[in-house]
This record gives structure tokens, C-alpha cells and sequence, in this order.
């Protein structure tokens, strides 16, 4: 009876945490929306102050980019932080092979703010480039609604707008501004981002080892990782070995009609 009693329990409890969650956050999240462009038309100010349109930060090269708010105590500063660990060790250059983008979905925001969080980060992480980075606010809430829609971000303003539930990870573009892959969490494994970079931007950045890993791995949405292709590889394998035999009949074919 007892084992029965925690069996039930168990059941219970399984299907308590399957149901999706209820209340005014049920909606919280991310929607992965791949092949999805981005509104290049909406209107920022960058940590200058600057009036910006996103085309004139996506363009030429990929592009990570991350939405959320620097007045946030809670989980925006260690992405930040993941994202600035990630770019470090990822050995591309902001600024000259990707751009990074953090756009706040606080429209209360000023540059000022933007420009001290990038500061803070890049005393924290030299090696990150921060400064090369984008760091964007003051933008109308509908400019925001468009960008984090566009994305598949849904979010909440909280009381009078002090804080936004909202959720967590990163979004790889294209140069034109499509959608290519979604990492989420705080912290971002730096060679997936790499190749997701390399992907995105059409394999014109990054090493011949890059793509042969693209060519040889492929990348799980549920794990935010490029997981080797077992399929892919003995495809790749058979038609290596093909060549070589090809080229080994070749050779015998010319050595038997140069023979006297």
C-alpha cells in the first residue's frame, strides 16, 4: 500500500510539472522562429545616443544578438556575462567577423545606462572586446514589441514598467537579418557559437575546420549544440573512399598501358 501510495505521488507530481505553466506568465518565452528577418527598419539609439536603424548594425556579418534590460537584478547581467565568456573564447573579433547587439526591451532606458553597462562589462572582460559591441536603448516600446515579435521573444512589463519578465538566451542572424539559430540560458558553450557565427554568415568567416565541422555535425535546437552526423559521416567516408579508389584504378589503368 505505501509503495503504492508514492508510486501515485510520483505520477502525480510528473504529470503537475508536464502541464504547460498557468497565470499572467504562461507566455513568457521563447518561440523559435527560424528563417524569420528581423525588422531592419526600427528605430534605436545606440550607447552614444545615436539614432540608429537595426539595418545599419546587421549587415556584412552574422550578428548575436540578445534582448533584455540593464536595470535588471536578476538574470540579464550574468547573460551578459555568458555572452562576453563566449565571444572571448569563441577567437573571432567582434567588429570584424560578427557583431554583437543587446538591445533593451525597456523603453525607460536611456543611453547613459547602456553605456555604463558596457563599461562595467568590459572591465570585467577585456578579452571580449565589449567596446565593439552594440548596446541599445531609448528605443519606442512599439520598436521593441516589433524586434522581440520578430523573434519569437515574449515578455512581460511588470508595475509600472520597474521590471519585465522575460526570457533567457541569445539569437544568431544572418547579414540580412534572418533568424539562424537560438542558444538559451545564461551561459553559451563558445564553439557552438562559433560555428552557429560561421553558419550564419555563410561560411565566409571562420577556418577550414569550421566547415568540415558544419559539413560533419549538425545542430540540436533542444541543446543549443552541433552534434556529430553518424549518417552524414559514412556518406562523407563512402565517397572519399570512391575517389581514392577511383584515382587507384586510374593509376593502375595508366602504369598497365605505359608497361612494354
Amino acid at each position: 500500500m505505501k509503495r503504492l501510495f508514492v508510486l501515485t505521488m510520483i505520477f502525480v507530481a510528473c504529470a503537475a510539472a508536464a502541464q504547460p505553466p498557468q497565470g499572467p506568465l504562461a507566455d513568457v518565452g521563447f518561440d523559435q522562429r527560424l528563417g524569420a528577418a528581423v525588422p531592419l527598419d526600427a528605430v534605436f539609439l545606440d550607447e552614444e545616443g545615436r539614432t540608429v536603424r537595426l539595418r545599419d548594425l546587421v549587415h556584412d556579418r552574422p550578428v548575436l544578438l540578445a534582448l533584455g534590460y540593464y536595470g535588471c537584478t536578476n538574470v540579464c547581467g550574468p547573460v551578459r556575462d555568458g555572452i562576453a565568456r563566449a565571444v572571448a573564447q569563441s577567437s573571432l573579433t567582434p567588429g570584424v567577423d560578427f557583431d554583437v547587439v543587446y538591445a533593451s526591451i525597456d523603453a525607460a532606458e536611456k543611453p547613459a545606462l547602456a553605456r555604463a553597462s558596457q563599461r562595467e562589462l568590459a572591465e570585467r572582460h577585456p578579452a571580449a572586446l565589449v567596446t565593439h559591441w552594440h548596446f541599445l536603448a531609448g528605443a519606442s516600446t512599439a520598436a521593441v514589441d516589433t524586434l522581440a515579435a520578430a523573434i519569437g521573444f515574449h515578455y512581460r512589463r511588470g508595475p509600472a514598467d520597474a521590471s519585465f519578465a522575460h526570457p533567457v538566451g541569445i539569437v544568431i542572424l544572418t547579414p540580412q537579418g534572418i533568424v539562424s539559430r537560438y542558444f538559451f540560458g545564461v551561459g553559451f558553450d563558445a564553439q557552438a557559437v562559433r560555428l552557429a557565427l560561421v553558419d550564419a554568415s555563410g561560411e565566409r568567416i571562420g577556418s577550414l575546420a569550421d566547415r568540415l565541422l558544419l559539413l560533419c555535425c549538425g545542430f540540436d535546437e533542444q541543446s543549443g549544440r552541433y552534434n556529430l552526423l553518424i549518417g552524414r559521416l559514412l556518406k562523407i567516408a563512402a565517397a572519399v573512399c570512391l575517389v581514392v579508389l577511383g584515382a587507384g584504378l586510374a593509376l593502375l589503368e595508366r602504369r598497365r598501358q605505359a608497361a612494354p
